[in-house]
């Protein structure tokens, strides 16, 4: 709980225990101790981040649809056709950047 602390005091940011849960390795023995000090709760699988699976093997290109679905709802009421494909390009790609960075696919 000192290095949550700290980074909090150095860089401003906060963990929010109510949206946060504790993902551990098999390994680990003292799991139940460490969600209590941190103030969560234990889950065993990491889904989702961003909206997106969350997964170390096995990546798909279906998992990419939510994100695409959203992009593309994003980028159709704009004229691109008037756009060189480099400017359709950079577009398209602020789009994806804009809406993963801030969240918006979940």
């Amino acid at each position: 709980m000192d290095v949550i602390e700290k980074l909090h005091l150095n860089i401003g940011l906060m963990m929010n225990r109510d949206k946060s849960k504790a993902y551990f390795s098999k390994s680990c023995k003292n799991k139940s101790e460490l969600a209590s000090i941190l103030g969560v709760s234990i889950s065993t699988m990491l889904t989702r981040y961003l909206g997106l699976p969350h997964s170390i093997s096995d990546i798909k290109a279906r998992y990419f649809a939510p994100l695409i679905d959203k992009c593309r709802f994003r980028v159709e009421g704009w004229m691109l056709q008037k756009l060189s494909f480099t400017g359709r390009a950079e577009f398209i790609k602020s789009v994806a950047q804009y809406t993963v960075l801030f969240g918006l696919i979940c």
